[in-house]
């Protein structure tokens, strides 16, 4: 999952206006809904290349704003990938470039319109 780097710097200079410049790492990319069984689905984290410590993504139901799963990543370190920034996949260990795949089945990420994920660091919530 490599990008151009153009594309990729307009892209995280958007995120980081979004999030306020207040977050080294966020949420880059969901893909929740394929044709049919949702088997090649992912999350994909993105942050200052660095070493994060506690990284929590929870998959989280809006009906009821319940979470119906949780990967607990532990510490990450993510290299410079481009321009200073690194790439963390969660997703099935089929798929090109996954990183933590742990448990991964095919139809984790709910894909209901009020239903979030979220990226927890250090016991706070950053992105979402």
């Amino acid at each position: 999952m490599k990008i151009n780097n153009v594309f990729l710097s307009t892209f995280i200079i958007f995120c980081l206006v979004q999030v306020g410049w207040s977050s080294n790492i966020f949420i880059n990319e969901i893909d929740y809904d394929q044709d049919g069984t949702d088997n090649a689905e992912f999350i994909e984290i993105c942050a200052v290349s660095g070493s994060y410590s506690t990284v929590i993504v929870k998959c989280v139901n809006g009906s009821g704003n319940s979470v119906y799963n949780t990967f607990e990543l532990g510490n990450i370190t993510l290299s410079n990938e481009s321009n200073g920034y690194g790439f963390y996949i969660l997703g099935p260990s089929g798929l090109s470039n996954v990183d933590y795949w742990e448990g991964w089945t095919s139809n984790e990420v709910q894909n209901g319109a009020p239903d979030a994920v979220e990226l927890w660091v250090n016991g706070s919530i950053v992105d979402a």
